[in-house]
């Protein structure tokens, strides 16, 4: 995973992330070029690996898509990167660039068509979800119940609508109020959060999954709302089929149209698609017996022998595997068994030679932050005491890490040389990693 950037200037009432940052998206990796620094370090330790950009829009910031484009076509690996976007977002780009940006796989918010919410804004739903389909990238929608607009009959009809859209994953979660949004703020000025949650926090947050009705509806009781949620997953399930299955469905179109393209990138894309595709054989003959759409697996399956050709003789012995893994799967799922990994408490502790701002004797410490340095600035008067337990703190910042810290000494700061002597002694294995701002008239620092 790459964390490129943290909150979201959309707003909607339910998104504890958007709020927690009072709406500014904060970019982490300012640059395409620092995306793609990070995706290289990433691809020296499995070229294989598929990559997840953390950021709630990554592609809002138009100047960072087109430059992380220009490097991904540059050194031409075909790269598979799923990324979170918006309506608005994905407007502005054609399927084809945002393959050649390296993403074959978007999240992107269905919510409700009355919503309003602003990420909605661009290109019509019914033409951008299977536009993408059809160019291989796969899709991750989500659709909230429990507006206040929601009848069983109005969920009924979006569900519809938004099962022709044929996302390759559907995500159907419960509108609920995250303290800190307006949503939350909302409920609780109108008293409509449910009273054993308002009067019990360590219920609440354990009740706040999104597969709980918190709040009281207008119209439709808890349980109601909570069956509509399970009704949209069964039917999902019933009519797309398996999500896995529609995956290597959408790899296929992919591939279909780009495996001669007149693109070295987008051909090198298809041969990669190819390679994931023949790995889901096996699915097949699972899906053929306990899936819902039998009809359509032995289609898909015919369709990919006859361009791709039959599996290899490892994959023939997959095969003979996945009806016992099938039948081990359907047992757990059934008796919730091996379901939930066991919780694990793991207790971390600052180190009391944790490089913090505040007093060192009588030599002020107070720490900045950089894209790739700690900045920390001196103040005062280093002695022998100070010295070392700057010089612990500086070590401990770069221990386990290729980060940088970069001193900056004010204005008057006095040392002594013995003193300077033992600070630089400490930090010598360290020194190519630290750098130092004298004062303009340095004498002793000098």
């Amino acid at each position: 995973m790459i964390f490129a950037g943290l909150g979201c200037p959309h707003g909607c009432d339910f998104c504890c992330t958007s709020h927690f940052f009072k709406r500014p998206h904060v970019r982490l990796l300012p640059t395409g070029d620092d995306t793609y620094r990070v995706i290289d370090r990433y691809l020296e330790i499995n070229p294989g690996m598929s990559l997840a950009i953390i950021n709630e829009d990554f592609l809002i910031a138009r100047d960072l898509a087109t430059r992380l484009r220009e490097l991904v076509l540059e050194r031409g690996k075909a790269l598979s990167i799923f990324a979170f976007a918006t309506v608005k977002a994905l407007s502005r780009m054609t399927p084809r660039e945002l393959l050649e940006t390296g993403i074959d796989g978007v999240w992107v918010g269905y919510e409700g068509k009355r919503s309003g919410y602003a990420n909605q804004q661009g290109r019509p739903v019914e033409e951008l979800i299977p536009d993408l389909r059809s160019h291989g990238i796969t899709v991750l929608s989500s659709m909230i119940l429990g507006f206040d607009y929601q009848t069983v009959d109005v969920i009924r009809e979006q569900l519809s609508e938004f099962l022709a859209l044929k996302p390759t994953y559907a995500q159907f979660l419960i509108y609920g109020p995250t303290p800190g949004t307006p949503f939350f703020e909302r409920v609780v000025r109108e008293g409509r959060l449910h009273r054993e949650l308002a009067e019990n926090p360590e219920r609440y947050y354990r009740k706040c999954d999104g597969f709980t009705a918190m709040v009281r509806h207008s119209s439709k009781t808890p349980g109601e709302i909570e069956a509509s949620q399970r009704e949209c997953f069964e039917t999902d399930f019933r009519l797309l089929g398996p999500s896995v299955l529609r995956s290597v469905e959408t790899w296929f179109e992919g591939w279909k149209r780009y495996h001669d393209s007149d693109s070295s990138y987008l051909r090198a894309k298809a041969e990669r698609w190819a390679k994931e595709i023949l790995k889901g054989y096996p699915l097949f003959r699972v899906a053929k017996r306990y899936g819902p759409t039998p009809e359509g697996t032995v289609r898909l399956e015919a369709e990919i022998k006859a361009a791709l050709g039959p599996p290899g003789l490892g994959r023939r012995c997959v095969l003979l595997l996945a009806h016992l893994a099938a039948a081990w799967t359907r047992f757990t799922l059934r008796h919730d068994r091996f379901q939930h990994p066991k919780l694990r408490r793991l207790t971390l502790r600052s180190s009391r030679w944790a490089l913090r701002p505040g007093d060192l004797g009588s030599l002020r410490v107070d720490i900045g932050r950089a894209l790739r340095s700690t900045i920390v600035k001196l103040e005062g008067a280093l002695d022998q005491s100070s010295a070392r337990r700057l010089a612990a703190g500086i070590l401990n910042a770069l221990h386990g890490n290729d980060a940088q810290v970069r001193v900056v000494v004010a204005e008057g700061t006095q040392a002594m040389q013995e003193h300077l002597r033992i600070l630089g002694k400490l930090l010598a294995r360290e020194r190519h990693r630290v750098s130092v701002v004298i004062p303009s008239a340095p004498e002793t620092w000098a």
